[in-house]
């Protein structure tokens, strides 16, 4: 009956040391999957700005003018926004702005070029 209970102890301390390593354990797979899913979106809202980037800095220089807003088509958790202005001379600067709400909180991606004549 001893070696039984002796067993039985074993067994006790061996289950409480898994269920200490193993609470962190997946506290740490949560939150890996948390950041994931931040990553996936701000590559969405990079990937947005870049593409609004390229469309704008593509065309003549002539029409790089004002300021544009709006959401993005298929994507209804983005707005984007454009800002063109005359930094110098023959030269303008572009700004273009992708913002999304995540856990309530207002996000924002931002990119800058400059292009000249």
């Amino acid at each position: 009956m001893g070696q039984r209970g002796f067993l039985l102890v074993e067994l006790l301390v061996a289950l409480a040391v898994v269920a200490i390593v193993a609470v962190p354990l997946l506290a740490l797979l949560s939150m890996g999957a948390e950041a994931q899913g931040r990553a996936r979106v701000h590559t969405e809202a990079a990937v947005l700005a870049r593409e609004k980037m390229e469309m704008v800095c593509s065309g003549s220089y002539c029409l790089l003018v004002g300021e544009e807003e709006g959401e993005v088509a298929g994507f209804g958790r983005f707005s984007r926004r454009v800002e063109v202005s005359e930094v110098w001379e023959d030269v303008k600067q572009v700004q273009v702005t992708v913002e999304w709400s995540e856990k309530g909180v207002r996000r924002e991606l931002v990119l800058i070029t400059f292009v000249g004549r």
